[in-house]
């Protein structure tokens, strides 16, 4: 999918106008037309203040996908580098599910932003808290 596409696919999906849009983007009405029609390209800046405006990643809006076969692991503060199958044995090292490093890989790919990634987090305690207190009784 085109930057254009997404931008108007996001748009679209939150049911915002284009005049809103532009408004709240500080840009004019004729060029955000030109991105979503993909007659013109916005900046570097402009990309980045659409993605923080949607609270999705840039590499999100310009359809980049990492190499899939290479992984980060944060472990005791360090970031390790290197394979899936090379973070999944440091994964197993450390007692750590390798479903889970599958499962980050692919929220990565999804271009959630860590902000949003606390949300979601949270909100998975509370249905897990809710569990534990419907078992109680």
């Amino acid at each position: 999918m085109e930057l254009s596409e997404r931008i108007q696919k996001l748009r679209k999906s939150r049911k915002i106008e284009r005049k809103q849009l532009a408004k709240d983007l500080d840009v004019s009405y004729s060029s955000l037309s030109k991105y979503e029609s993909g007659e013109r390209t916005p900046d570097y800046l402009m990309i980045k203040k659409i993605a923080n405006y949607f609270d999705v990643s840039t590499d999100y809006l310009l359809d980049h996908h990492p190499n899939k076969n290479l992984a980060s692991l944060v472990a005791d503060g360090k970031v390790l580098y290197g394979t899936v199958e090379k973070m999944n044995k440091v994964a197993k090292l450390n007692d750590i599910n390798p479903k889970y490093i599958d499962l980050l890989l692919e929220i990565s790919n999804l271009g959630i932003t860590p902000e949003s990634l606390e949300l979601i987090i949270e909100s998975f305690k509370i249905q897990k808290d809710k569990i534990n207190d419907d078992n109680k009784y």
